[in-house]
Formats: structure tokens, C-alpha cells, sequence
């Protein structure tokens, strides 16, 4: 706990305070939709669309404000091993978590709403579905 010694208390509560802030929007947002009837299949999926938005916004939004808040402190670009001629921090690390995770959701909210509804209108077998599904995501993920 050495390294973060250059943290004030009030620098870490106004982080915890924008943090609260973003998910106290979030589960505002979340509590609004649940609440909410919806009478067809195509707009319940736009909400659940619109959910899961909000959670992956509140998600990164954090993430990002940790990265930008704690950007000038020594110990997020402090070397925790180097790897051929890449020294790695834990900036690196969360920032490669960052870009990873978002291509996997972006690739799953692809294939979830997008391919599902392009599916149904052209009346494409579930089996077949599920496997260009797979194709898809396959094909996204390994890039």
C-alpha cells in the first residue's frame, strides 16, 4: 500500500463520490426501463438494448474515471514486469482490459439484437442460426 500513499482522503472520496454518481444514474435509468410496459417483442428487445447500454456506460465510465482521475499518480505507470521490450503497468493492463472486453460486448450485442432481428425477418432455422451466431462472434473475437 506503499505506492498510493500520494492519495489524499479527499482525492479518493471524490472519486467514490463521481463513481456513486454514475451508478446511482445507472440504476435510475435501469429502475425507469424496468418500470416501463412494453406491449411488443421489438420494443421490449430495445429496452433490454437500451439496459444493457446503460450498464457497459456505467462500467466504463468508471473504469475511465479511475484511468483519468489517477492519471498523474506515479504508481498507475509504475513497471510491474516487462515482457520482451513492453514494460507492463497497470495502466497498460487496464487499458488492454478495456479494449478487449469492449470488442467482446460489442460482438455480442451484434450478434444478440442485430443478427437475431435480421434472422426472424428472413426466417433463417435456429440451427443454423445459432451457428452463424458462433461464426460471427468467432470471427470478431479472434481480431
Amino acid at each position: 500500500m506503499l505506492f498510493i500513499k500520494n492519495v489524499t482522503i479527499k482525492e479518493a472520496l471524490l472519486f467514490l463520490l463521481f463513481a456513486g454518481m454514475i451508478l446511482a444514474a445507472k440504476w435510475t435509468v435501469n429502475l425507469l426501463v424496468k418500470k416501463r410496459k412494453w406491449k411488443s417483442i421489438q420494443k421490449d428487445r430495445i429496452m433490454q438494448g437500451i439496459t444493457s447500454l446503460v450498464n457497459w456506460a456505467a462500467f466504463y465510465g468508471i473504469i475511465i474515471l479511475f484511468l483519468l482521475y489517477f492519471s498523474r499518480e506515479q504508481w498507475l505507470f509504475y513497471t510491474l514486469f516487462i515482457a520482451g521490450e513492453v514494460e507492463v503497468t497497470l495502466y497498460l493492463i487496464i487499458v488492454a482490459f478495456l479494449t478487449v472486453s469492449l470488442a467482446n460486448q460489442l460482438v455480442k450485442v451484434f450478434t444478440k439484437y442485430v443478427l437475431t432481428s435480421v434472422y426472424e425477418f428472413y426466417g433463417v432455422d435456429r440451427g443454423l442460426d445459432y451457428k452463424r451466431d458462433r461464426t460471427c462472434f468467432s470471427t470478431f473475437d479472434a481480431k
